[in-house]
């Protein structure tokens, strides 16, 4: 027995060797595949465990995301594309209402239709309201009934409750969308539109029904609500130089006394400047003031009480190279404006006009202001063009931080497509942006205070290189519209729900 068994240890040892070494083999393995799933070497994970500071740092992919939630409802069937910006129609919710002009290929048809991102549904689509693809030329107000869309020269009256036409009224002519500020608004139950042949005319929000109408001396290019009254900037009576707002009672056309804004000499002497009937009228948040810019030398600044005219305040703009401002060169902040001329950036205040932020070698533009921070769109005139976001800090006009864009198109207007968007939401900054190589539209959410990426994700739309056609932002999610309409989650930069 004791030779047996001492004949057997040595074999034993030797299992219990080759038990030892195929653990180890298999450890290994296993530890190679892992590390090659996750795209790391041997020395990767020597680096973590030796020397974790100068190791290589691990590139985790996107991982799987729910399939986005489909928005149903009752639509006609066909292909689609959205040609034009959502219309917003409330901003209380998580994910704005809107009303989406769409174009179904299949039909040659052009409908308006009216989402509700946050319940997931399709409320009601229109019936066709044009054969020949011009949606970007529609004009679109709404008041708490009915829906009015300017089609080339006829009206039309929607129920906001079913989508159904329920009225039709003839226009004297077409409105230009392109040049034409707001030419297309409701007061109460009074709609106002302003064709391009300077023809004033206002009817019935509920019947379509004609109220009333003027021929303007100029064909002018807005309408303002002047403290509840139609106002249109005008040429003066007497043929004077310069111009007038004048204003119309909405219910009846009863014109009122016009506002006759001028600006003094600033030299003291007799000669006073007043506004071009093109220059554009601002309209401050509240509806307090109505600003206009008066092209004297320097540029005046004016702002009047919107519902008598009185004047509320002068402001010599020096060194100031701009007349004819418009939108994209303004920005209310409180109580203070936000204005470029391109090579700088002012703010006029209660207490003054003081310059913001000045360069010779970009042009400027304000996107919006929070936590005393004016986030800015630079585009480098100097050399190559190309667009940067710039935060500046609105106290001391330093910049915080900056970001080079690789996209060359911004997302302007309501008619207009681009390739790159951004807007503040709470402390950031949201940034929407087309990229090339590798093709994909990326959502990033940026500091405003410092500027550093907070989530970046590829948004993983059906085409990426289709341009952005508006975007709209609501409390939790954004409305992306391509040629379909994504909702996006803001934290997340996932997308949430599509149509159709």
């Amino acid at each position: 027995m004791g030779v047996q068994h001492g004949g057997h240890r040595p074999l034993a040892r030797c299992g219990c060797i080759f038990a030892i070494v195929a653990l180890f083999a298999g450890t290994a393995l296993g530890a190679g595949l892992t590390l090659a799933l996750l795209g790391l070497g041997w020395d990767a994970l020597a680096g973590r465990v030796l020397n974790p500071e100068t190791a290589p740092v691990v590139a985790v992919g996107p991982t799987a995301t729910p399939r986005p939630q489909a928005i149903q409802g009752s639509v006609a069937p066909g292909r689609r594309y959205m040609p034009r910006a959502p219309i917003l129609l409330d901003t209380d919710t998580r994910t704005p209402d809107v009303l989406l002009a769409s174009r179904n290929y299949d039909r040659s048809t052009s409908t308006l239709v009216y989402l509700s991102p946050d319940q997931g549904a399709v409320r009601w689509e229109s019936p066709s309201l044009s054969a020949d693809g011009n949606e970007y030329a529609w004009s679109i107000a709404y008041g708490a009934e009915t829906v009015v869309v300017a089609v080339e020269s006829r009206l039309l009256g929607l129920s906001r409750a079913t989508g159904e036409l329920v009225w039709e009224a003839p226009l004297t002519d077409a409105i230009s969308t392109s040049i034409c500020a707001d030419c297309l608004r409701v007061f109460g139950d009074v709609v106002v539109a302003l064709p391009q042949d300077g023809e004033l005319q206002a009817f019935s929000l509920a019947t379509g029904a004609p109220r009333w109408s003027t021929r303007l001396r100029e064909a002018t290019r807005q309408i303002v609500d002047a403290g509840g009254m139609v106002g249109v900037p005008d040429s003066r009576a007497d043929g004077g130089s310069g111009s007038v707002l004048r204003r119309f009672a909405p219910a009846d056309g009863a014109e009122q006394a016009p506002f006759s804004p001028e600006c003094p000499d600033r030299d003291g002497g007799d000669s006073f400047s007043s506004p071009s009937y093109y220059g554009w009228v601002e309209r401050e948040p509240r509806g307090r003031l109505l600003i206009w810019l008066v092209g004297s030398s320097p540029p005046c600044l004016l702002s009047l009480d919107s519902a008598t005219g009185a004047l509320g305040g002068r402001t010599y703009l020096d060194d100031f190279s701009d007349f004819d401002y418009d939108q994209d060169q303004t920005l209310w902040a409180g109580d203070t404006l936000y204005l470029s001329d391109g090579a700088q950036i002012v703010a006029v205040e209660p207490q003054g006009v003081r310059v913001v932020l000045a360069s010779e070698d970009y042009t400027l533009r304000p996107l919006a202001a929070a936590d005393g921070t004016l986030l800015l769109l630079a585009q480098r005139s100097r050399g190559s063009s190309r667009y940067e976001l710039w935060a500046i800090d609105l106290q001391s006009g330093a910049r915080r931080w900056e970001r080079v864009l690789e996209a060359t198109d911004p997302l302007d207007s309501a008619t207009d497509s681009g390739t790159f968007a951004a807007a503040i939401v709470g402390d950031a900054v949201a940034l929407l942006e087309q990229h090339a190589e590798p093709e994909a539209l990326v959502y990033e959410l940026i500091s405003l205070r410092d500027g550093t990426s907070r989530v970046r994700a590829d948004l993983g739309v059906e085409q990426p290189s289709d341009d952005m056609r508006g975007v709209v932002w609501g409390r939790e999610q954004l409305l992306l519209a391509t040629d379909e309409l994504y909702s996006v989650d803001l934290a997340t930069g996932s997308i949430v729900a599509r149509w159709p």
